[in-house]
């Protein structure tokens, strides 16, 4: 089924909390912006009342705050729960890593290529939103081979959780180039099926998000 099939049958306010959580995510929607439920209901070409309703989903999973006068602000993180997002990822996804080396097969390394080939050339802040899907798609085609439904869907929220901070990762000097770099190891460390290589990198690679993260916003993302 195509993503316009799929898009009939969701509901309008299913439709605007889609969108403005993955805006939220990619870091199109910064934290602390207020999302004023008017020119949301424009934009969508919706009532308030689906607008209310996707404000309130993203509410229930922490991702905007609601306040008096039906204002919705996206939620800014404390240092801590950055952190704490991170620390999570770094024990998570190499364990997911490693579970899906004896699982890799020749068709699974064909995707990563193409993936790979397609970030490459992305390196430029107007890329960005393009680059966090395929990144987002690369580690999660090796996870998914790891063969447990529960730590895939949970690695998934907790990459999707820190997208925001990791756009502020890429703009950092030269850190597209670094990435890529990282993406090429952890491919040759699939093709190698290799668990403990590959764990130590993706452990490194989540790792050094954090670092430059910490070291680039952490002062002005205090709540």
């Amino acid at each position: 089924m195509d993503q316009r099939a799929q898009d009939r049958y969701k509901t309008r306010s299913q439709i605007v909390f889609e969108t403005l959580r993955d805006e939220i995510m990619l870091g199109a929607i910064l934290p602390g912006t207020v999302l004023d439920q008017e020119e949301i209901a424009a934009r969508f070409q919706v009532s308030r009342i689906p607008v209310r309703e996707a404000l309130r989903m993203l509410a229930m999973e922490r991702t905007v705050e609601l306040r008096p006068h039906h204002r919705a602000v996206v939620r800014k993180f404390s240092t801590a729960e950055i952190e704490d997002l991170f620390l999570i990822r770094s024990i998570l996804e190499p364990k997911a890593g490693a579970m899906a080396c004896t699982h890799i097969e020749l068709a699974d390394l064909a995707i990563l290529r193409d993936l790979l080939g397609r970030m490459e050339p992305l390196n430029r802040s107007d890329d960005l939103v393009q680059y966090l899907q395929l990144n987002r798609a690369f580690h999660m085609s090796i996870y998914r081979l790891a063969g447990s439904t529960i730590l895939e869907t949970l690695i998934a929220h907790y990459i999707d959780q820190s997208s925001r901070f990791i756009h502020i990762y890429l703009k950092a000097t030269e850190t597209f180039a670094k990435a890529h770099v990282d993406h090429l190891e952890i491919y040759r460390a699939c093709e190698a099926r290799d668990p403990i290589v590959l764990a130590q990198l993706i452990e490194a690679h989540v790792l050094q998000t954090l670092a430059v993260v910490h070291e680039s916003v952490f002062e002005s993302l205090r709540a």
